[in-house]
């Protein structure tokens, strides 16, 4: 029996094998040659990596397409950004990159993806490593805070990107914890995004300034009134 199932095991291995060298033939066969050498030249690694090689000719071909569609104000308004990145967040935002996606949300989606660029790049952030040392615990018991709500983190690839402006000398901000606790369901883009965003009810001053002016109490109100906003 124990043969049979190890034979049954080695078939479906096989078979899945199988199945993943089609596909990878299938995604070929939607680019021209010309098009497949010239990603392979701009980038080398694209000869070792099949998955980094397609999704170098489809985001190529897209931004191709973009370019096609878009008038020049909305070029020279993509160009002139300061980072490659938000070159094609900002041209994506444009009418031509709807056209060319078909997708009527895709503005929204790249305003989203901006508005998270510009928070990281406005707010330096941590490794779990860093933050491990400056508190002088281990990146386990760092894991531990962040999965329990007491730290905000924000996925990065694998790992988590903490916002620094939690931290102040001697360890965690006085009050971030309970603030964070009562936003709830929020996702932790939005906890960034609403420490970080500047309330009428705090004077026009950011939840984030309030905390660093002892104001806990009243940005925690704020905080609870926001979290069951977002659960409603």
């Amino acid at each position: 029996m124990t043969a049979v199932r190890k034979a049954r095991a080695r078939n479906r291995q096989t078979v899945s094998r199988a199945g993943k060298q089609r596909a990878r033939g299938n995604r070929e066969k939607e680019f021209s040659d010309t098009e497949i050498n010239l990603v392979r030249e701009m980038f080398p690694m694209a000869k070792q990596d099949p998955l980094r090689h397609a999704f170098h000719v489809r985001a190529i071909k897209a931004i191709h397409r973009m370019a096609e569609r878009a008038s020049k104000t909305e070029l020279r308004k993509a160009v002139e950004q300061s980072t490659d990145l938000s070159v094609i967040t900002t041209a994506l935002q444009s009418p031509a990159a709807v056209q060319a996606s078909e997708d009527p949300l895709m503005a929204a989606k790249a305003r989203g993806a901006e508005m998270k660029r510009a928070l990281l790049e406005k707010h330096k952030t941590l490794s779990a490593r860093k933050v491990a040392e400056f508190l002088g615990i281990s990146r386990q018991a760092v894991d531990k805070k962040r999965g329990t709500g007491a730290l905000l983190a924000i996925k990065s690839g694998r790992q988590y990107a903490y916002p620094s402006f939690q931290f102040e000398e001697g360890g965690i901000l006085e009050g971030v914890q309970e603030v964070l606790r009562s936003l709830k369901v929020m996702g932790d883009w939005t906890k960034f995004n609403f420490l970080v965003s500047r309330d009428s009810g705090l004077g026009n001053r950011t939840p984030l300034q309030a905390l660093q002016e002892g104001k806990i109490e009243k940005v925690t109100r704020l905080a609870r009134a926001y979290g069951e906003q977002g659960a409603a």
